[in-house]
Parts: C-alpha cells; structure tokens; sequence
C-alpha cells in the first residue's frame, strides 16, 4: 500500500506558500502508475499554483516494487554526506520486512539507497535497460579517470539517457537535478566491456554489494 503526507511549501522562485500531497511510501505492484511517475522523473514534484515553478520533495521515500524485487529508500539529498549511516539503517529496514509476510516477494531484493528522486529514476531506467547499475557506476568511474574535469565541485554523474547505441552521461549540479554542467556519450560497448572485467568486482566490492551503489561513497 501506498501512503501520502501533505505538507506546505513555500516556493524558492516566488515565496508563494501553498499545501501540496507527497510520497513517504510508493507499492509499485499496487500503484504501477507510480513506477511510471518514478521513470518519467515526475515522482514527488508538484507546481507552484502561483509561478508554475516545479520543485522536487527533498524528504524521504521507500519506493517498493516486488515482482521486480527493487527495494529503494530515497533519502534527502542534503544528507549524502551521511550515506554510511543511512545505508546501514536502509539494509536493517529490508531485514525487518522480510521477517514479515513480505519476506517471499523479496526473497531476492535489489536494495538500494538514492539520495533524491532523480537517482530513483536513473537506477528504475538503468534495470529497465537490462542494465546493472554496479557496472554502469564503475563505467562512471572510468570516465572520471580518462577525464578528471567532466566533474566540477559537488556534482554527480547521473545517467540521464538509455538506448542501443549507449548511455548519456551528465554532471548533475548538487540538490539540482535539472541543472547539467556537462554530459557526454558512452558507447555500450564500453559498457559490456566493464561488465566482462572481474578487475573492477575485485578491487570495489562495495559497489557490487546492496546498498548505496554510487561512486561518490569513494569521492566524498
């Protein structure tokens, strides 16, 4: 079941306050709407009523699926830096639900921590694709080596784009999703030979493992 919150927002664009309905909770097998939401990056976003100015919810959200056995804890963005502690609270709530009658449907649950609603996107497109998003970090590794600039202070790399020929790369500004200060093409085969390298599992394991599967728990 999903659960809802209301909560008031004052928009950082006009200072127009206005009450607006929210996420804590998305059942994806129950809602498959909200899966789309997620995918279209629209999950947790409301409009201001005044300016039309779209703003992103920077709050929690557990984001189940269990047929596809994707269990995600969205966390608010102003608190990667503490991603430790927030993962290890993110693997004890798995552990706690699967001693309950979910335990079946997530038997063999991909369990990740994400720190906004964008990251929920890009790892929801990155499994659509048939892709692991292990692989697709240390592909994100890779080209911060071949190329130290791509990546300007407090941005992430987010995968924003997904076809045959390859991935789109963009640096994503802190705590603003919509803002690129540089993207770039990686080709699949790139992408397959990352996957065939046992190099990358051997010397990151971490980013094989549940859990915050980012390279920024090694860049920050």
């Amino acid at each position: 079941m999903s659960t809802w919150y209301s909560a008031e927002v004052i928009c950082p664009a006009c200072a127009h306050p206005f009450e607006a309905r929210f996420l804590r909770g998305a059942n994806a097998m129950r809602a498959p709407a909200l899966r789309e939401a997620a995918l279209a990056g629209t999950l947790n976003r409301v409009a201001c009523p005044a300016c039309g100015r779209v703003h992103a919810a920077d709050a929690t959200l557990v984001y189940a699926d269990p047929p596809r056995g994707h269990w995600v804890t969205v966390a608010p963005a102003h608190e990667l830096a503490r991603w430790a502690a927030l993962e290890h609270g993110c693997l004890v709530s798995l552990r706690t639900t699967l001693e309950t009658s979910l335990a079946t449907s997530f038997a063999s649950a991909i369990v990740r921590l994400v720190f906004d609603v964008d990251e929920l996107r890009e790892k929801l497109a990155i499994w659509d694709a048939g892709l692991d998003d292990s692989v697709v970090e240390c592909v994100k590794l890779q080209c911060l080596r071949e190329q130290p600039g791509i990546r300007g202070p407090g941005a992430r790399l987010r995968v924003t784009a997904i076809d045959a020929a390859g991935l789109e790369i963009a640096a994503i500004a802190a705590a603003r999703p919509d803002d690129r200060t540089a993207s770039w093409r990686v080709p699949r085969v790139v992408v397959s030979e990352v996957a065939a390298d046992p190099r990358w599992r051997g010397q990151l394991p971490a980013l094989f493992a549940p859990g915050f599967v980012s390279i920024d728990r090694y860049l920050r």
